[in-house]
C-alpha cells in the first residue's frame, strides 16, 4: 500500500521525497514550531526521520504526509497517524510552518487524515494529545472536531488526550 495523497480545498498532503529536505530541516529546527512536539531536532535527526518518511509505504505503522498549498505548492508542514497494530486506534499529529499559522491550514490538514483513517483504515477512534498550554492546537483540535477526554502522562510531563470518535 501506497501513502496516498490527500486532497482538501486548499492543501495536498502527499507523500514525502528527497526534495523536502530542506524544507522538512527547517521546519523542524524553528524553536517556536517544536515547542511543544519534543523540542527542536538536530539537522540529522530531522534528515533520518525524512529518510524514513520517503521509504515508508505505508504498510508500517507510522503514515506521514507533506503538507503544502495546492496555490504555488509550498511546503507548509508535516502531518502523520501513528497506528497501534494491537487496537482500533491510531494517533494524529501536525506540525504547522510559523510563516503558515492562523490561516486555518492544520484544521484542514488534519481533518483530512481523520477521514482517511476512517474510510481507508477502518479506524474508529483516532486520539491527539497536546501540551497544556498549547492553546493554538487546542484550539485547532476543536475545530477539526476533536474533545478532550482527560489529563495524561508520560517522562516528558503532562499532556491533554483528545479524541475524535
Amino acid at each position: 500500500m501506497a501513502i496516498p495523497s490527500l486532497h482538501t480545498p486548499r492543501l495536498r498532503l502527499r507523500h514525502y521525497s528527497p526534495n523536502d529536505t530542506d524544507a522538512f530541516v527547517a521546519l523542524n529546527a524553528d524553536p517556536q514550531v517544536r515547542k511543544h512536539v519534543g523540542g527542536l531536532l538536530t539537522q540529522q535527526k530531522a534528515e533520518q526521520y525524512l529518510c524514513r518518511f520517503i521509504a515508508s509505504t505505508g504498510s508500517d505503522r507510522m503514515l506521514a504526509w507533506a503538507v503544502e498549498t495546492l496555490e504555488g505548492g509550498n511546503y507548509i508542514g508535516h502531518v502523520w497517524l501513528d497506528r497501534d497494530g494491537f487496537s482500533q486506534t491510531a494517533e494524529a499529529g501536525i506540525i504547522i510552518s510559523r510563516k503558515s499559522w492562523g490561516r486555518g491550514y492544520g484544521t484542514e490538514a488534519l481533518s483530512a487524515v481523520v477521514k482517511y483513517a476512517r474510510q481507508s483504515l477502518n479506524l474508529p477512534r483516532i486520539i491527539a494529545t497536546v501540551d497544556p498550554d498549547n492553546e493554538r492546537s487546542k484550539a485547532m483540535l476543536v475545530s477539526s472536531g476533536y474533545r478532550y477526554v482527560g489529563l495524561d502522562s508520560d517522562a516528558e510531563g503532562e499532556f491533554y488526550v483528545y479524541t475524535h470518535e
